[in-house]
């Protein structure tokens, strides 16, 4: 039977161009959906946009801070430094503040001597970066930051004089208002600066920075800023045709289930729910970057590590947590007081937001372990995992410990390509790896299944009324964020059971908050996307990237499972790293399926009797 077009478009990544093809329709079509491209646009109205007062600002700005001499930055720091600290003192000195302030003490003594390094140098500041290898290797090999230097641009020197008095300047501006904020302002310049040229070090510094975020007043906000400038920051370069857009069947699917979300938030709920669907909607076109700006092997190993590397320090605290017996006892069964000294949070705020993060972290660690060459480097990435590990454990996330099993244990089997044999000695040996386990770890697993365990009980409960509440609210929901679940489920809950914040279920969550279209738009995104792995699989065995793309869809496998235990959309931070791991799996597929598409051609034109005319590329 022929596939309609429709079916096609949401699950034909083998057929859909043949589909479209046959398909009356196929003008319009072809021009919208499916294995589609953009780069560059050719109108006048675009031309001026491009040209506008704005983009030839901002490349006069980047010029301005790339060949600027490091002599006038070193003049310019010192000087800033040294009146941080002068008025600082100044200002305790006559009482001006109550008592000294850590951060401008800091701030100062570091910015005086990176000024002080770099005077000695008179070279440009894209050069002196470059030549230095640590920053070298960080800011332009990890961060993926463009080399703005080029041979025909002058080198940029400031008089010492006006770098000192603007040093001095903006110092003085610290008095007033606050250092913190003077240098918030010039980093965010900066940053801003240098994400229009290179929209990949926002991407790779949006995720190295997404577990730290949560140590400032407003995490959200800095993760939706970022968002929001890599996404101009990449259309700006498709306009020009310095970067692809790939269409997919994804973009319409993300794209309406955040049209919903903002339904549900305009209509319920007053303000509260509106800003909060309104991030929502903004954090899901995280899914953008991730899927068009990894376009081969050393960016999607730069993304992995971006995941891997920054995930050791807070891994490394909730360790350390647990150690010292800080680890908090909140969200924890009374029963376990003698077992458990408290849950590691680390640098998040709840142990349950750790534990989705540390399920990419542990999947992507082992799953990069393997495609390591060098034995070294395998050792440093196995002991990351470890290190993972035991900070997963010490979270007390039943869920996610779950979440992780099943998935390593799929990821081992699709890895060994052994599926019976790998199966049966996997479940063999389970039985006596629990030996090894410690009791209350042991305790732990099996309080799952205990009818006494409160936060099961708990958890079975809100589950009912959430049931309910989303039966009698199925096509708009009630509101999105955690202020308008609370107000609703009160009319629903069980008694006992009083503002739990969410519905410790992803599908109900969605359901509720946002109503049934948006929850099977999210099941759609999830089924195609399995077929979408499925039909590529052909092509990631033997692709450069495919243990990548296997890796991703196992990381994505792992939060759904830990999504039907909790909410793992509760912190916004989460949200922006699900969508990201998919945008992520997207690329990877793509680039899988390009390489097969080369190779074929290559052979082509090697056989004398065919034509690389003759391999169709759909």
């Amino acid at each position: 039977m022929k596939k309609s077009v429709f079916l096609s478009f949401l699950t034909g990544y083998e057929d859909s161009k043949r589909s479209f093809d046959e398909s009356a329709s196929k003008r319009i079509l072809e021009k919208t959906f499916t294995n589609r491209s953009v780069s560059g646009v050719g109108g006048k109205y675009a031309r001026k946009m491009m040209n506008g007062t704005l983009t030839n600002l901002i490349k006069r700005l980047n010029a301005s801070l790339c060949y600027t001499s490091s002599r006038t930055y070193g003049f310019l720091l010192l000087a800033f430094g040294i009146t941080t600290l002068f008025v600082h003192f100044l200002a305790d000195y006559f009482g001006f503040i109550d008592g000294m302030e850590v951060f401008p003490l800091i701030a100062g003594s570091a910015l005086s001597i990176i000024g002080i390094i770099l005077t000695f140098t008179n070279r440009p500041i894209s050069l002196a970066l470059e030549d230095f290898p640590p920053t070298d290797f960080i800011l332009f090999e990890f961060f993926r930051m463009k080399r703005m230097h080029d041979a025909s641009e002058e080198y940029r020197t400031l008089n010492p004089a006006l770098a000192i008095l603007l040093g001095v300047l903006l110092a003085t501006l610290g008095f007033f208002v606050s250092v913190k904020i003077v240098l918030g302002v010039v980093c965010a310049l900066l940053f801003i600066s240098i994400s229009m040229a290179s929209p990949e070090f926002t991407f790779l510094f949006t995720i190295a920075s997404l577990p730290y975020v949560h140590l400032f007043s407003h995490p959200t906000l800095i993760v939706t800023a970022l968002v929001m400038v890599c996404n101009l920051s990449f259309i700006r370069k498709v306009l020009v045709g310095k970067r692809i857009y790939f269409f997919e069947q994804y973009d319409v699917l993300i794209l309406l289930f955040a049209l919903f979300f903002l339904v549900s938030g305009t209509f319920n709920k007053g303000l509260d729910s509106f800003e909060s669907a309104l991030v929502l909607a903004a954090l899901a076109f995280a899914y953008v970057p991730a899927s068009n700006l990894i376009t081969n092997r050393r960016i999607a190993e730069c993304t992995f590590n971006a995941v891997i590397v920054f995930s050791l320090p807070p891994a490394i605290l909730a360790i350390c947590e647990y150690a010292f017996g800080v680890a908090k006892f909140n969200w924890l069964d009374s029963s376990f007081a003698g077992l458990i000294s408290g849950r590691a949070t680390a640098t998040f705020s709840n142990p349950n937001i750790l534990a989705v993060y540390l399920i990419v972290a542990v999947i992507f660690s082992l799953g990069y372990s393997f495609s390591v060459k060098n034995k070294k480097f395998k050792l440093v990435y196995v002991a990351i995992f470890m290190v993972d590990t035991a900070a997963l454990i010490f979270t007390w996330t039943r869920g996610a410990w779950v979440a992780v099993a099943i998935s390593l244990v799929v990821f081992l089997i699709m890895k060994l390509k052994k599926f019976p044999g790998a199966l049966l000695i996997t479940l063999a040996a389970t039985p006596y790896l629990l030996f090894f386990l410690p009791e209350s770890v042991l305790y732990r697993i099996a309080s799952i299944f205990g009818a006494s365990d409160s936060s099961t009980v708990y958890r079975l409960s809100v589950w009912r009324s959430s049931i309910r509440m989303f039966l009698e609210n199925v096509f708009t929901g009630v509101g999105v964020g955690s202020a308008a679940f609370n107000d609703e489920f009160a009319h629903y809950a069980e008694s006992g059971v009083t503002s739990p914040e969410h519905s410790h279920n992803l599908f109900l969550e969605i359901g509720c908050e946002a109503g049934i279209f948006a929850l099977l738009l999210f099941i759609a995104v999830l089924v195609v996307r399995a077929i979408h792995h499925s039909s590529y699989l052909p092509y990631t065995g033997r692709s450069t990237v495919g243990l990548f793309s296997t890796v991703t869809a196992v990381a994505l496998f792992a939060l759904i499972i830990f999504g039907v235990t909790d909410y793992i959309f509760y912190d916004n931070s989460m949200y922006y790293l699900f969508f990201t791991v998919f945008g992520m799996g997207s690329s990877l597929l793509r680039i899988s399926r390009n390489q097969h598409d080369d190779r074929l051609i290559y052979y082509s034109d090697m056989n004398p009797s065919s034509s690389a005319t003759d391999v169709k590329i759909g």
